[in-house]
């Protein structure tokens, strides 16, 4: 991985902070140090999963170097592009300020957190129809990310959360 890639990993953090996804799928070679770095561990179909958001990233991935290797392989959209040379790192990081804005924005509205960013976003589109009248504004802003991130990001986030 390049130290540009890297530096938009780092940079980004949606797949690790709950916002694209609600768990990890570990290798077994990962549940070792894992278990170590004290992730929140469970199994799920007879699969080691970590629970996300994951609390090693605070802002920033803080055990980026020895991350799993789900977390190595995955590659989103955005990289994808900077790697083929069709977008830049600038604009890369514009893109994710501008999601990261929207999370930002979005993240109060959901209540206390205990189900994923996308359970408790659907809890709010599903509330009465004269609520989301009231709500415009917050209704614009949970689709207009779920339609950046599955073009930018990660095209299954139109569907909600899902592990990786």
């Amino acid at each position: 991985m390049s130290a540009t890639v890297s530096d938009l990993c780092k940079a980004c953090g949606f797949c690790c902070d709950g916002t694209l996804f609600d768990a990890l799928r570990l290798t077994d070679a990962d549940v070792g140090p894992a278990a170590r770095a004290r992730l929140p561990l469970f199994v799920d179909d007879g699969e080691q999963q970590l629970r996300l958001p994951c609390p090693a990233h605070v802002g920033a991935c803080t055990i980026y170097e020895d991350r799993p290797s789900t977390c190595r392989a995955y590659q989103c959209l955005l990289v994808n592009r900077l790697e083929q040379g069709d977008l830049d790192l600038e604009s890369a990081l514009v893109r994710v300020g501008r999601l990261r804005a929207l999370v930002d924005a979005i993240r109060p509205h959901l209540g206390e957190p205990g189900e994923s960013f996308w359970v408790r976003a659907a809890a709010l589109e599903s509330r009465p129809f004269q609520w989301q009248i009231e709500n415009e504004d917050l209704m614009l802003q949970i689709a207009t990310l779920r339609e950046m991130l599955a073009r930018f990001i990660d095209a299954r986030s139109r569907r909600g959360q899902m592990a990786r």
